[in-house]
Parts: C-alpha cells; structure tokens; sequence
C-alpha cells in the first residue's frame, strides 16, 4: 500500500514491533519509488500477530450462524422464523422417514443373510459329516488293500509281484485321496462348524 510522507523528500524509517511471538515475521521496511514517494511493504504474518482479536472471530465456532443471529437473525419477523422452524422441522421428518426405510431394509438383507449363513453351516455340515464317511471308506480300503500285499508276500510268483505292485499302487492313491479329503475337513472346521 502506498505511503506519502508529508514531506515528499523525506524517508521515514518504520520499527518492527518486538512483541511478535512469531519467529518468521518479516519487519516492514519502507522503499523509496520513483519521484521520492515512499512505499511501504507489509507482511500479513506481522498484522495478525499486531492485531490478535482480529484472529480470534476467525477460530471461533462457526462465526457465521453467530453474526448471522446477532444481526440479520434480529430482522426476521416471528412468522419468517416459525416457518423457517416448520421448515427445518418437515426436512427432519422427511430424513427420518428415509432412515427407517434404510433401516428396515438393512434389518432384511441380514435376515437374508444369515438365513444363507445357517444354511450354508448345515450343508457345510453334512458335506462334512460325508467326507468324514467317505475317509472312513477309503481308510477301510487301505487296510484291506495291506492285508492283500501281506498275502501276495508269501506267493513267491511273478504275477503276485505284478499284483503286488498294483496294491501298492492303488493303496499310496487312496492314500493321497484321504490326506485331500482331511484338509478339507480341517477347511470346514476353520469356519466354525463342526464335523
């Protein structure tokens, strides 16, 4: 901003205020322009630390409905404010209406849900409860499928020998077939159901 000294060749020197608790608060220092006018350089930092009520309307509490009541709020009739009230009133119905519309329809996607949620326990349930008879099936056929190689032992032919290795074959299957079957069965009981 632009500053005339009344004397147009004389400088005026200006002295930063030491009170400033701010540590970057740069002084104002006045600059000579063309024709000896004098021009002087503000820093906003320093205004707010000279001036700190000003500061104080700005960190209040929304200083707008404040003003707002305090000086426009005072022209308003009676009946401008009761229909502003009725207004207001007639949004908050209309909010709540739309909040228990949202609610009911909340309260039944978790009904449905947990409809689905029982359901699919009762068949991870059962589907369990079969696996457990099937590993008991297979566990039968791998101790009938050892019985039969003790048996091919004792025959010293070479076809007991083929058979043997084809036992053997087949029992190291089932008993791959079984280790799939408990990890599935330990999935399940991972989600809470017990087989």
């Amino acid at each position: 901003m632009p500053f005339l000294s009344s004397n147009q060749n004389e400088t005026t020197s200006i002295t930063p205020k030491k009170d400033c608790k701010s540590s970057n608060s740069v002084p104002i220092f006045p600059f000579t322009t063309q024709k000896g006018k004098n021009l002087v350089t503000r820093n906003t930092k320093l205004e707010v630390c000279e001036h700190p009520s000003k500061g104080h309307t700005a960190n209040r509490r929304s200083p707008r409905r404040f003003l707002y009541r305090n000086t426009l709020g005072r022209f308003k009739t009676e009946k401008d404010l009761l229909n502003d009230a009725e207004q207001s009133m007639m949004e908050y119905k209309t909010s709540i209406e739309q909040l228990k519309k949202d609610s009911k329809y909340t309260l039944d996607k978790i009904a449905v849900g947990e409809s689905d949620l029982q359901r699919g326990q009762t068949d991870l349930r059962s589907t369990g409860k079969q696996i457990r008879s099937l590993i008991g099936s297979i566990y039968k056929a791998e101790s009938t499928a050892t019985g039969l190689m003790d048996r091919l032992r004792t025959i010293p032919t070479r076809q007991s020998l083929e058979l043997r290795a084809e036992v053997a074959s087949m029992a190291s299957d089932l008993k791959n077939q079984r280790c799939v079957l408990q990890e599935r069965i330990n999935k399940i009981s991972e989600y809470g159901v017990r087989v």
